[in-house]
């Protein structure tokens, strides 16, 4: 699974899964590479983008919602516009940031960016003050819950269409112990954000 999407939304529910399902052993493990389910050991992955990978099963969990963020020390008066920000992207969503300005109409030029690896050293970023961050706001729910990271617009979330799903091999449909993992995921998907 994704280490953004295990560290920003899994983790902090995990205890919640323990408690209801005691005797249910996980093995979670982060990868960069999208593994299949069913190789390699592996029963089930987390994966983001438009359903269909092949013959998999896909459980629908929640859309990627895209929200500019920054830490209170860095907050802006709101955007946009851009003018005189800097703007935190990653290389692995080089779009996110037009599509956001697009949606928003936001207008100007940024006073500089910088561009990281990947979302989670984007979110890191963000906390340390060095720019505005634009993340799935799902994945962020902990470090604005505690403040960490604020808003930097009252504009709502860009939903882009993309989402995030568990993936599990076709055969596994009468698995109990992957079907209790989805039955509560699906439960967690849709409750209030932490």
């Amino acid at each position: 699974m994704p280490a953004l999407f295990a560290v920003g939304w899994l983790l902090p529910r995990l205890d919640r899964f323990h408690a209801a399902h005691p005797s249910i052993e996980l093995r979670l493990r982060s990868s960069h590479h999208q593994p299949e389910p069913g190789t390699e050991g592996i029963d089930a992955a987390f994966r983001h983008g438009r359903a269909g990978w092949g013959d998999a099963i896909c459980a629908y969990l929640f859309n990627d919602a895209l929200l500019p963020v920054c830490s209170p020390s860095y907050a802006p008066p709101r955007l946009p516009p851009l003018a005189g920000h800097t703007l935190l992207a990653a290389e692995t969503a080089p779009d996110a940031w037009p599509e956001w300005c697009a949606a928003a109409g936001a207008a100007g030029e940024p006073s500089g960016r910088l561009l990281f690896g990947d979302e989670g050293l984007v979110i890191q970023a963000a906390q340390n003050g060095l720019g505005v961050a634009l993340v799935d706001r799902h994945l962020a729910e902990e470090q604005l819950g505690v403040g960490r990271l604020v808003a930097a617009t009252g504009l709502p979330p860009l939903v882009r269409g993309t989402a995030w799903y568990l993936v599990a091999p076709a055969t596994s449909v009468a698995d109990p112990l992957l079907a209790s993992l989805t039955r509560w995921l699906l439960a967690e998907a849709d409750g209030p954000m932490l």
